[in-house]
Order: structure tokens, then sequence, then C-alpha cells
């Protein structure tokens, strides 16, 4: 991982906070101690899900917690635990598998870093996703780099709004996009 990341992290252990990453394969180095440590020690704690279906898609998760390997240590010193997250689907009828490993300075069961990691792709999937495809937000190109914070705040105020008076940003644009009676009510 480049320095800046290291840098970041170390912040959060000043600061008294913990952390969970997800490891990408472009962190080769890291990738590959991780991969690596899943292999040689052996995990500490495992939580494995029922099957979920989730937008037409069969899914089962399996969480594995493992200690951090000295390999690791030496570059990430305040790192506890290496989290493995097998995904398997079945979505029309094809399987698929995808690992994803997770590193954090915590010491906690895998059912709790299940739970931390779904909770942030509820984050991930109502605000972000919708930023990036209904609102275009990365598409938006600002050459005031002082704006661009301005309006990614207004669009997460604009989202709040819309989920408070519907259940999603798309039906909230569907009913009040040219109703301006509604709208001026508000």
């Amino acid at each position: 991982m480049p320095y800046i990341v290291k840098k970041t992290l170390d912040t959060i252990i000043e600061m008294k906070d913990h952390y969970l990453v997800c490891v990408k394969k472009n962190r080769r180095q890291l990738y590959f101690k991780m991969a690596e440590n899943t292999i040689i020690k052996q995990p500490r704690d495992i939580h494995c899900t029922p099957n979920e279906k989730n937008r037409g898609r069969l899914e089962t998760r399996n969480v594995q917690v493992f200690e951090v390997s000295d390999k690791i240590k030496n570059d990430y010193p305040h790192s506890n635990s290496v989290i493995l997250v097998n995904r398997e689907r079945i979505n029309k009828g094809k399987k698929s598998n995808e690992i994803v490993y997770y590193l954090s300075d915590l010491e906690i069961s895998a059912k709790e870093f299940y739970d931390g990691i779904r909770g942030h792709w509820s984050i991930e999937n109502k605000l972000h996703y919708v930023k990036d495809t209904v609102m275009n937000e990365d598409k938006a190109n600002l050459k005031n780099k002082l704006l661009a914070p301005i309006l990614s705040i207004f669009r997460s105020f604009v989202i709040m709004i819309a989920y408070i008076f519907s259940k999603s940003v798309t039906s909230f644009q569907r009913t009040f996009a040219h109703n301006l009676d509604i709208i001026r009510l508000l």
C-alpha cells in the first residue's frame, strides 16, 4: 500500500479510533500476504450466513477471522485481524465465487465483522450508488475544486429529503419532478 494509506491508518489509531479496510488486488503485496496468512493460519472465528435471496440471486457468505502474521505486522503494527469473506452467488443458474480480504485493528467476532461489512454496503448502496447513478456525480467535471464538496453535501441533503418523502430517490424524482404544486408545499 502507498505510504499515505499507512499514514491514514496510523492517524486513525492515534485518534483512538478503529479501522476495517478492504484490501483489493491492486495492493498486490499486502493482498498476497493476506491470502498467504489465511492459508498458513487457522481461523480464530467463523460465521456463515444462511442462503439469502437478494435482487433475484441466492447468496451465501462465509466470514473467517485470522490472527495477523508477522509479515503483515511488520508493515501494519496495529493490525490484529485478517478477515476473509467468501461470497457465493447463484444468479440465473450461474454460480460465482468471490473472495474479499479485510484488515482491521479490532479483535472481534466474525459475526461482528460481518455486520460491520454489511452495514457499510447499505451506506454504499443507499448513498454513494445513488449519487453516482441517479445524480451522475462521477460525471460532474468541475473545474472549481472548492465547489465539489459543497455540491456533494447538497446531493446528500437532497437524498435525505427524498428518503423522508418517498421510499427511494427514483420514486421521489418521478413523483415530484413535474409537480410544482407539491414542491411548493414542501
